[in-house]
């Protein structure tokens, strides 16, 4: 699956609506799991994080 992951900023009223399609798959194994983060606060102090250059980054 790592090869179908994003660095994409989604929100739950992006994804909320598939959620009906999901619910009525026939899948026989196997779990999909939404999980939402939420952050309190930004801090400029903070050193930001590199882009990589591995996997898909240089696409």
């Amino acid at each position: 699956m790592y090869t179908y992951l994003t660095d994409r900023v989604e929100s739950y009223s992006e994804i909320e609506p598939y959620f009906p399609v999901w619910r009525n798959l026939l899948v026989s194994e196997g779990v999909l799991s939404v999980i939402e983060i939420e952050h309190d606060a930004e801090s400029m102090d903070v050193a930001p994080i590199g882009k990589g250059t591995d996997g898909t980054a240089l696409r």
